[in-house]
């Protein structure tokens, strides 16, 4: 059981980092405080991400999966708004609040 739980931490965790490495990908060379092309695709493999976890979640599917998607489409969130404002390092606990 404590195997299982690990494990699930640790593939909600590569999941976040999936989802980085996604707008990364995608958006290698972004020029801080401007708005690319690129962010829309990107932000639309997020937003299936989300639909995703969502509709899983409305089929009552298993929990993990549903993380794991959500997980994946805020590092997506999170490393787009990195690259837009040139941020080295950024939380998503505290980045969230300083969006606003």
């Amino acid at each position: 059981e404590d195997l299982e739980v690990y494990s699930t931490q640790v593939c909600i965790i590569l999941s976040y980092m999936l989802g980085s490495f996604i707008s990364g990908f995608i958006s290698p060379y972004a020029r801080p405080y401007r708005v690319e092309p690129l962010y829309g695709p990107t932000f639309m493999i997020g937003a299936v991400f989300l639909l995703a976890a969502s509709l899983l979640a409305a089929f009552e599917q298993d929990a993990r999966y549903i993380f794991f998607f959500a997980s994946a489409a805020n590092g997506i969130q999170n490393g787009i708004a990195s690259i837009y404002s040139a941020n080295l390092v950024r939380c998503s606990l505290t980045g969230s609040s300083i969006d606003f």
